[in-house]
C-alpha cells in the first residue's frame, strides 16, 4: 500500500468540518428560530470554512522551520488553489442567495439584474464585492507564484481582510468597543481553527513535520482560545447587556451552545497540551494516529464555526 496515498485519503477526513459545520447550523436554529435557516447561511457557512482553511495553510509555512518553508509552500500551493476556489464559489453563491433574499425570492428564482443592483446599492452587496475581490485577487497571486513562499504572506493578509469585512458589518456596528471585540475574536477564532487543519494538511503523514508544526501551534492555538473566550464574553455581554438575555433570547441561547462547544475544545486543547504534544516532541506517536486526533478536533471546530455563523444572523 502507498503511505503517501493513504495520508492523502485519512486527510481528506478534514472535510467533516463541512457536515459538522451544517449541524452547527442546525442546531442554532433548534435554540432560537424553528423555522430554520435561509440559504445564504449555509453559503455562508461554506465560505467561511474555506477561508479559514485557505488562512490556515497560508499560516502554517510560517509556523515551520525557515529552511523547510520553500518544500511546504511548494507542497501545499495546489490544495491552496482548490480551497481558494471553492471559497470565491461559495462567495459567488452567497451573493445571489443574499440578493434572492433580500428581493423577497430565492437563489433557483433571482435574477441578474437583482444581483448586480443588490452589490451596487445595499451593504451587504458590496461587503460581498469587497470579499470576493480579495479572494480572487488571492487565487490570482497563488497562481503566479507556484509555491514561492513569499506567497503564504501575501495570501494570509488577503485572508485577514476577507474574514473580517462581513462580521464587521453585523451586530457590531453597535459601538467601536463591539467591533474591536468581534474583530478580535474572528481572528484568533481563524487562527486557532485554520491552523490546526493547516498543520495537519502540511504533515499529513511525516512524523518528522508533525514534530516540528505541532508544538509551536501548540503554543499559538493556547493564546487563540484565551482572546477566543475573553473576547466572545465581551461581545456577547454588549449585545445582551445582561444574564436574562443568554436564555430569554434566540441569540443568547445560541451563544450557550457555543460556549458549549468551545468548553469541548478547551478539554481538547488541554489533552493536547498534557499528552498529544509531548508524544509527537519525542516522536513517540505515529502520524496516523495524530491524523485522527486532528481530524476530531476540526469536526468540533466546524460545529463551532456553524454555530458562529448562525450567530451572526440571529436576532
Amino acid at each position: 500500500m502507498n503511505p503517501v496515498g493513504t495520508a492523502a485519503r485519512r486527510e481528506l477526513w478534514l472535510l467533516i468540518a463541512v457536515p459538522t459545520g451544517v449541524l452547527g447550523l442546525l442546531v442554532a436554529a433548534m435554540l432560537s428560530r424553528p423555522l430554520g435557516h435561509p440559504p445564504s447561511d449555509y453559503a455562508r457557512m461554506l465560505a467561511l470554512l474555506a477561508g479559514v482553511a485557505l488562512l490556515g495553510s497560508c499560516q502554517v509555512v510560517h509556523l515551520e522551520e525557515p529552511r523547510h518553508r520553500q518544500a511546504l509552500a511548494e507542497r501545499l500551493w495546489r490544495v491552496q488553489l482548490v480551497v481558494g476556489g471553492s471559497w470565491l464559489l461559495a462567495e459567488l453563491v452567497l451573493l445571489a442567495a443574499a440578493a434572492g433574499e433580500a428581493s423577497s425570492g430565492t437563489l433557483a428564482t433571482v435574477r441578474a439584474s437583482t444581483v448586480l443592483s443588490y452589490a451596487r446599492t445595499l451593504v451587504g452587496g458590496r461587503v460581498s464585492l469587497l470579499v470576493i475581490g480579495c479572494v480572487l485577487l488571492a487565487i490570482v497571486v497563488l497562481a503566479l507564484a507556484r509555491g514561492a513562499s513569499w506567497s503564504s504572506s501575501s495570501v494570509l493578509a488577503l485572508c485577514v481582510v476577507a474574514l473580517e469585512c462581513r462580521p464587521l458589518t453585523g451586530h457590531s456596528q453597535i459601538s467601536a468597543l463591539a467591533q474591536i471585540a468581534v474583530a478580535t475574536h474572528v481572528l484568533a477564532a481563524a487562527l486557532w481553527c485554520g491552523g490546526l487543519a493547516g498543520v495537519a494538511l502540511a504533515a499529513g503523514g511525516a512524523r518528522g513535520v508533525w514534530a516540528r508544526l505541532l508544538p509551536r501551534f501548540s503554543v499559538l492555538a493556547g493564546w487563540c482560545a484565551a482572546v477566543v473566550a475573553a473576547s466572545g464574553v465581551l461581545e456577547a455581554w454588549l449585545q445582551l447587556g445582561r444574564v436574562a438575555g443568554l436564555y430569554e433570547s434566540g441569540y443568547g441561547r445560541v451563544v450557550l451552545g457555543k460556549t458549549a462547544v468551545l468548553l469541548a475544545l478547551l478539554g481538547l486543547g488541554w489533552f493536547a497540551r498534557r499528552r498529544w504534544v509531548p508524544e509527537v516532541s519525542g516522536h513517540r506517536g505515529t502520524a496516523a494516529v495524530s491524523l485522527q486526533r486532528a481530524t476530531v478536533e476540526v469536526a468540533v471546530m466546524g460545529l463551532a464555526l456553524g454555530l458562529a455563523v448562525a450567530l451572526a444572523t440571529t436576532g
